[in-house]
């Protein structure tokens, strides 16, 4: 259309009247264009779907359990509380936990802790292959390197890793915080208690629907 319109304005203004060759080169060029920017713009949105589809809960494969732990600190009151889910594949729930730990303010430690009572937690009740996933990234990155770490934190970091390289089938891998919403949760829930809450294959009210949407989400996407 923009050729034709040029076209017929060259001829009015300028006397000068463009093949019609030319201008069917012009307009199929034109359409390239819209349809390479169409196609980027369609290409752009589906990685952004992906992405945020990487940031979902996702499933673990049959004989699997997945845990999500997470940690919440409240500095004011000088406590941290963890949150623990264990789920099997089909997204039901084996095991939920509430705990609060007192007289810990670094972020570090409480989801270092939250990290080490999840592996207590698996030896407890005896789930042999799970795959852990946390949303504290800087704090898996130091348990899974293999050198021995020298901080001021070294101890407690150490100590975690001997007790995580006792489960042979166990692995632990970083998750967005939006698929570790139901630990996150927890977590907080886990801030107002006075002693450690457990379910057995049930879990508390506030993250029912979280539950729900996780499993939900999974199954709509196979």
């Amino acid at each position: 259309m923009r050729g034709i319109w040029g076209r017929r304005n060259a001829f009015i203004f300028e006397k000068v009247f463009g093949s019609p060759g030319k201008v069917v080169r012009l307009a199929l060029l034109s359409l390239e264009e819209h349809q390479e920017a169409n196609n980027r713009r369609e290409a752009g949105q589906e990685i952004r779907e992906g992405n945020r589809m990487d940031r979902k809960w996702k499933r673990p494969m049959p004989g699997l359990y997945k845990l999500n732990f997470d940690a919440a600190v409240d500095l004011k009151n000088r406590r941290i509380g963890i949150g623990i889910v264990i789920r099997d594949s089909n997204g039901e729930v084996m095991v939920t936990v509430c705990s609060r730990k007192d007289h810990v303010i670094s972020p570090f430690i409480a989801e270092c802790q939250a990290l080490k009572r999840s592996i207590d937690l698996c030896k407890e009740l005896g789930f042999g292959a799970v795959m852990m996933e946390g949303d504290a990234k800087g704090m898996i990155e130091t348990v899974l390197a293999k050198e021995a770490d020298e901080s001021e934190y070294g101890q407690l970091i150490e100590d975690t890793k001997r007790a995580f390289a006792q489960g042979i089938h166990w692995s632990l891998s970083f998750i967005h915080r939006e698929g570790n919403s139901v630990a996150h949760s927890l977590a907080k829930k886990a801030l107002l208690t006075d002693t450690e809450l457990c379910w057995i294959e049930e879990s508390p009210q506030e993250v029912i629907q979280k539950i729900v949407y996780d499993r939900n989400c999974n199954f709509l996407t196979l």
